[in-house]
């Protein structure tokens, strides 16, 4: 959650910068503001989901790597017992 914060920060930030810069070309301010909005809106959508989808890779990547060791542990114990069973018949 905290990412996400950063992430409209940022938004925010850029938007008011691309204000500054009309307010300083001398562009009505009614222009500005609607720019900046937008800029603003398309940002924060974007980052958005960008964070949300870095969260699914990870969580992802964490259910795959405990289905490896589930199956490894799996491998272990029947390599161990077909190991037991060889033994035992000679």
């Amino acid at each position: 959650m905290k990412n996400i914060g950063w992430q409209m920060f940022l938004a925010l930030l850029i938007a008011d910068i691309i204000a500054v810069v009309m307010l300083a070309l001398t562009v009505k301010l009614k222009i500005v503001i609607i720019v900046g909005l937008l800029i603003f809106a398309v940002l924060a959508i974007v980052l958005f989901f960008n964070n949300r989808s870095r969260e699914k890779g990870k969580k992802r990547e964490e259910e795959a790597a405990a289905k490896i060791a589930t199956l490894q542990d799996q491998v272990e114990v029947a390599l161990s017992s077909k190991n037991n069973l060889n033994s035992s018949v000679h």
